[in-house]
């Protein structure tokens, strides 16, 4: 597993040009099934728009880009859209910008400056981000070293993404792959062998 540039979050934006408007929405996709199962929300969210063009890199390699013109003229609009994914140094991430044409045709340069513009816009709304190689991981701890847990364990790399309270507290963290062996050689020595780290998955997140 390596690490990757993909976007935060999913991100739309509206940009308009000669009356025409431009909607494009950024998302992180870890595969092209995810990629299409978006594309087709966009289109029936928006069904009477002209066109829905998009260019995405589904995977993480670089090794699956996808684009359409989607009816506009051919290289207008979904080159242009998969470029500015490309240009930004990007992987498993889809832009997809819908138009609502304003009755000004714009040409071929215009519909290129116009698509790009609006990709631009949308990668930067949803915010580029390095995706690290991660564990998900459960912890179970008595209340008494879990009331300790958080300063004794600032010094590390991780997120705490649920907690569950019974007999003890079942911790679900996120950290990454790197930090595994310290952390846990760390974690039974804090509790003095009663607690160590289970590996739920493997995934990628940013942190």
């Amino acid at each position: 597993m390596k690490e990757y540039l993909s976007v935060r979050e999913r991100a739309t934006t509206l940009t308009v040009i000669e009356k025409s408007k431009f909607y494009a929405l950024c998302a992180p996709v870890q595969n092209e099934e995810e990629a299409q199962e978006i594309l087709q929300s966009v289109r029936k969210s928006m069904p009477d728009a002209t066109h829905h063009c998009y260019g995405y890199i589904a995977d993480t390699k670089g090794a699956i880009p996808r684009f359409s013109d989607d009816g506009e003229p051919g290289g207008t609009a979904g080159m242009p859209i998969l470029k500015a994914i490309s240009d930004n140094g990007l992987v498993a991430t889809l832009v997809v910008v819908t138009r609502y044409f304003g009755g000004i045709k714009l040409g071929a340069g215009g519909l290129v400056r116009a698509y790009t513009a609006s990709a631009v816009s949308a990668i930067e709304a949803a915010g580029k981000v390095l995706y690290r190689p991660c564990g998900r991981y459960l912890c179970e701890l008595d209340y008494t070293l879990f009331n300790l847990f958080e300063r004794a364990f600032s010094r590390f790399c991780y997120r705490l993404e649920q907690t569950d309270y019974g007999e003890g507290v079942t911790l679900t963290l996120l950290m990454p792959k790197e930090a595994e062996a310290a952390f846990n050689a760390y974690l039974k020595d804090f509790s003095k062998g009663k607690a160590e780290l289970l590996l739920l998955e493997e995934c990628y997140a940013p942190m």
